[in-house]
């Protein structure tokens, strides 16, 4: 549960970092800038794929309930009935990853992230 929290924290600084490397020198197509934007690319790429299977997976956690429904369920006995609609009371609530106790991994997590970058990236210059 905390491992995705630190996750969270550990990238959004390590990218803000190449991008303050990148702004902060004075000649932008250099060697070490090409290589510092191409791992700040791959920072972001990776962040984008983890968050991006944690949202499949909220959306397809939320569509279970439907899928029930939409189902034959009134032509199962009795016990099955009674277990489908334990199933759809559990399903009601969705299912996902969370950065520690406090957010869903979200494609609006991953739009937080970038904005974080941007404003630990804007910070850092107007000082």
């Amino acid at each position: 549960m905390y491992l995705i929290l630190c996750d969270f924290l550990f990238h959004s600084t390590q990218i803000a970092g190449f991008l303050v490397s990148i702004l902060a020198s004075e000649i932008l197509l250099t060697a070490s800038n090409i290589f510092t934007a191409a791992c700040a690319m791959f920072v972001f790429f990776q962040l984008f794929i983890v968050y991006w299977h944690g949202q499949i997976l909220i959306e397809e956690s939320g569509s279970i309930s439907t899928s029930i429904y939409e189902s034959n369920w009134y032509e199962a006995d009795n016990k099955t009935r009674k277990l489908l609609i334990l199933m759809m009371k559990r399903s009601q609530k969705p299912l996902g990853v969370t950065v520690g106790p406090f957010f869903f991994v979200d494609m609006e997590l991953f739009l937080k992230i970038v904005k974080a970058v941007y404003s630990i990236t804007t910070i850092f210059f107007r000082t």
